[in-house]
């Protein structure tokens, strides 16, 4: 139960299960988009912005960078409103796993893993001002901290008039403009592009504003003198992956990893190490 201090209520999702003692096992998963569509920090923050705990009953995962679930096999495309390319990022090998822990909760008692979400308890969540004043030089590309901020609504006058916003923060981000905390799928790992799961308006279209559910894919530099000829911020593929076998290497690690803590199926992770046994420049990100 929680205090709303801007409207004076108090309530809770869970209240009245917590109260009969028949609350279900619940898994929330959030995408990069939700954090700054859909508030989702609001999942571990209260309206006053301070952290909460949830309860045993219940799992929070944030799908780091994430574009709101495309399809998949997705690749990057260009979009008719907004600046930079779609997000091919496809959340089905996390949910897969997720699924199959959700049923192995239910059905024989084991416990899924641990709670994977930015808290601000650990610092992991940032204001969105914050996030954007370290994020890295992308030639063409300026975030300029903007979330749609919940505010509290009278709608008891005509016009319905908002009130004062409520505290609304975002994950931290690492120097290539990635969420440093959530499930860090092998794709952000080791990465050939930032990937976000927002992406800002074209001219025309709301300049500027954030751009509906889609996310960004903006590619890294091909190599140094690309880099430093178009002062991109972040290091290039050649830099990151200097030798051949470097690339496929570092994403089948990342991989393995999520496996081992039961966040992608041993079948998934094969697959998409085969893809990335491609190359760098394949920009596997299925």
């Amino acid at each position: 139960m929680l205090t709303d201090p801007v409207s004076g209520r108090t309530d809770g999702i869970l209240a009245r299960c917590l109260a009969s003692e028949r609350c279900p096992k619940v898994m929330q998963s959030d995408s990069g988009t939700e954090f700054y569509q859909s508030r989702a920090a609001l999942v571990v923050t209260d309206p006053a912005g301070q952290p909460i705990d949830l309860p045993e009953m219940v799992r929070a995962y944030s799908l780091a960078d994430h574009q709101h679930f495309p399809p998949a096999n997705s690749r990057p495309q260009p979009s008719e409103v907004c600046q930079q390319m779609t997000n091919p990022l496809h959340a089905g090998p996390i949910m897969r796993a997720l699924l199959t822990a959700m049923d192995g909760w239910i059905t024989s008692g084991i416990l899924p893993p641990a709670t994977r979400y930015p808290s601000l308890a650990d610092g992991m969540l940032v204001t969105p001002e914050a996030a954007a004043a370290s994020f890295p030089a992308i030639p063409g590309f300026k975030p300029a901290g903007l979330v749609n901020r919940p505010t509290l609504v009278d709608h008891s006058v005509m016009p319905p008039v908002k009130g004062a916003p409520y505290p609304v923060f975002v994950p931290k981000i690492d120097a290539d403009g990635h969420d440093v905390a959530g499930i860090r799928v092998p794709a952000i790992e080791a990465p050939v592009a930032t990937q976000l799961g927002w992406n800002l308006r074209k001219p025309g279209f709301a300049e500027g504003e954030l751009c509906d559910l889609i996310g960004s894919t903006m590619p890294f530099p091909v190599n140094a003198a690309e880099r430093a000829a178009s002062g991109d911020g972040r290091r290039s593929i050649a830099e990151r992956y200097p030798n051949p076998g470097d690339y496929a290497a570092a994403f089948a690690a990342a991989a393995d990893h999520l496996v081992a803590g039961r966040l992608m199926l041993p079948a998934d992770a094969s697959r998409l190490a085969a893809i990335a046994a491609q190359g760098p420049l394949q920009k596997a990100s299925r």
